[in-house]
């Protein structure tokens, strides 16, 4: 473990600001009027803040596997204090990596954990969020094979969704698009939501006018001040503006369905 591995972690660097004797406390103190007898810290208006960077703690653990737990552990105490306060701070944090307090259930042949609670009841590792575990039988660091990261379930999430998507709906170009409405296809074109224009009144005041168009999917009159409902899926938002609108449809034909490849 890097011997600096507490300061990575719970300290975060001062802020940078564009003038320099906000940042760099030598200048001060070497002024010719500073005082006599200066503190380490004086000089700075920024001091070192409380840091909450634990990647480097888990990509240490993650490197681990495979080895005794009690020996990560004594490598992790010997460049941790836990007599300090903000060292501490550390150790407490390795429960949200690791899982420790591990059984073995007989009965299943699972891995199981004290759940982070009051209770301290029994739950399963693999409904757990902790990407490793000690295992109970040997006392080493093993990696939870049911564990998903947060970026890969996102991924998944989007896979899914994209999935889905094409169920009901197909991008011919940038005006056209097929889409599934009550279970049949239909030709949707598209056009652009008009602009605001200025009006003047008869006393020369100006207004801004928003026009209007009729969505024949969301069959509703739209404009740029209005949100579309989330049915539409060719709305196309800028800072949450329609841009867009269904200005036709027609139901696609028997042969159209078959060259596009659609049920």
């Amino acid at each position: 473990m890097r011997e600096d591995m507490a300061k990575v972690i719970v300290e975060r660097p001062r802020l940078i600001h564009s003038n320099q004797y906000d940042t760099d406390g030598r200048i001060f103190r070497n002024r010719e009027d500073a005082p006599s007898r200066l503190g380490m810290q004086k000089g700075y208006s920024e001091r070192k803040h409380f840091n909450e960077n634990l990647a480097p703690l888990r990509r240490f653990l993650e490197k681990q596997v495979n080895r005794p737990w009690d020996k990560v552990y004594a490598d992790i105490r010997a460049q941790i204090d836990g007599r300090s306060t903000v060292q501490q701070h550390i150790l407490q944090h390795i429960d949200n990596f690791v899982a420790v307090q591990t059984v073995w259930d007989d009965a299943t042949g699972e891995v199981m954990l004290k759940a982070r609670s009051w209770t301290g009841s029994l739950e399963y590792l693999r409904d757990t969020r902790i990407g490793l575990y000690v295992d109970p039988r040997t006392g080493i660091l093993r990696k939870n094979r049911h564990y998903i990261s947060y970026a890969n379930q996102r991924r998944k999430q989007l896979l899914a969704e994209k999935q889905e998507s094409l169920q009901r709906l197909r991008v011919l170009d940038a005006n056209t698009q097929l889409h599934k409405i009550d279970g049949l296809w239909y030709r949707i074109e598209l056009a652009d939501i008009p602009p605001p224009h200025i009006v003047i009144d008869e006393d020369g005041s100006q207004n801004t006018v928003n026009d209007t168009a009729w969505d024949v999917v969301c069959k509703a009159w739209v404009s740029r001040m209005t949100e579309q409902p989330l049915a539409c899926a060719y709305a196309c938002a800028k800072q949450g503006i329609p841009l867009r609108y269904a200005k036709s449809k027609r139901q696609l034909s028997a042969k159209e369905m078959k060259e596009f490849k659609l049920s």
